[in-house]
């Protein structure tokens, strides 16, 4: 193979790889809206046998952006929701864009009010259609389940 050719090969695969990066990073979760969901179809994205852990945020909330901060750059998780609560969606996704998180999100201001949601960041487990709230404290977790009529 001539060199004109080698050149044009190695040119043509390296544009392949750079658009094929900028649309991962265009598909990021951050680069998205973060849509409405509801409490029912919440609990229908719970895998069967697998809990699904639900951080509450809002871009204000200076505790939330530590709470960010540990995402920083990891790959999204299927058992992981972020729930914008209390915010609006465009500050959402630039605060996500802005720590570079790539985990899912949703606007959540309905299941915040169900659950009773009014400090943030609060972190809640579903499992079996039933949530639970996790809490950590000193390094522990620790679950408290959420009162009848509040699920």
């Amino acid at each position: 193979m001539n060199l004109l050719c080698r050149k044009i090969l190695y040119s043509s695969l390296i544009l392949a790889l750079l658009v094929a990066a900028h649309a991962r990073a265009e598909n990021t979760v951050s680069s998205r809206a973060c849509p409405k969901i509801t409490t029912d179809d919440l609990v229908k994205l719970q895998v069967p046998g697998r809990p699904l852990h639900i951080k509450f945020f809002a871009s204000w909330c200076g505790s939330c952006k530590d709470d960010l901060e540990s995402l920083r750059g990891q790959p999204s998780r299927e058992d992981l929701i972020l729930l914008s609560t209390f915010d609006e969606e465009s500050a959402a996704v630039a605060t996500l864009k802005h720590f570079d998180v790539r985990q899912r999100c949703l606007a959540g201001d309905e299941i915040a009010r169900k659950l009773g949601v009014h400090h943030l960041p609060r972190s809640f487990r579903l499992e079996n259609g039933k949530f639970e709230e996790v809490t950590v404290a000193k390094g522990a977790a620790t679950v408290h389940p959420v009162q009848k009529g509040k699920s």
